[in-house]
């Protein structure tokens, strides 16, 4: 059996999320309400893969953990500052008492970002989250196995 003879099962929900996700995040808005407005049956098997700033929360410690390690420190220090109490307070809540110091001294003296600075943070941290979830690196709570 040739390689064209095999049938490749694609994921076509995953793959738009994928690319929703890349988006920037008033584009995303935009797309994702067009998609529910037009084919809502589709939006909701794309919904599970969409990535937005509030799934932070819902990330398992060690993902929070690990994220915090890879984003970049203005971008991490930008989202704390910028996004909604229960984003911030789950970051800090999972960082050393050093760096949640650091990052709460460097926020007092830090510039007011602009919308689309901040627009340009959130694509960037939204990549990194999706990118982890995609490798399995990073799990929200609800995707964690329950053993009996």
């Amino acid at each position: 059996m040739s390689d064209r003879d095999r049938e490749e099962e694609v994921d076509g929900a995953r793959i738009a999320a994928q690319i929703i996700n890349r988006l920037s995040p008033d584009n995303k808005k935009r797309v994702v309400k067009r998609i529910a407005k037009e084919a809502p049956a589709t939006m909701d098997k794309i919904q599970k893969d969409l990535v937005n700033i509030a799934d932070i929360v819902d990330l398992t410690p060690q993902g929070l953990q690990y994220l915090i390690a890879q984003l970049d420190y203005n971008d991490l220090l930008a989202v704390i500052a910028n996004t909604n109490q229960d984003v911030a307070k789950a970051l800090l809540g999972n960082m050393t008492q050093r760096k949640r110091i650091q990052i709460r001294n460097d926020i007092q003296y830090s510039e007011p970002l602009t919308d689309v600075e901040f627009q340009s943070v959130e694509k960037r941290v939204l990549r990194q989250l999706d990118t982890l979830r995609t490798q399995g690196t990073v799990r929200l709570k609800a995707d964690t196995d329950t053993y009996v």
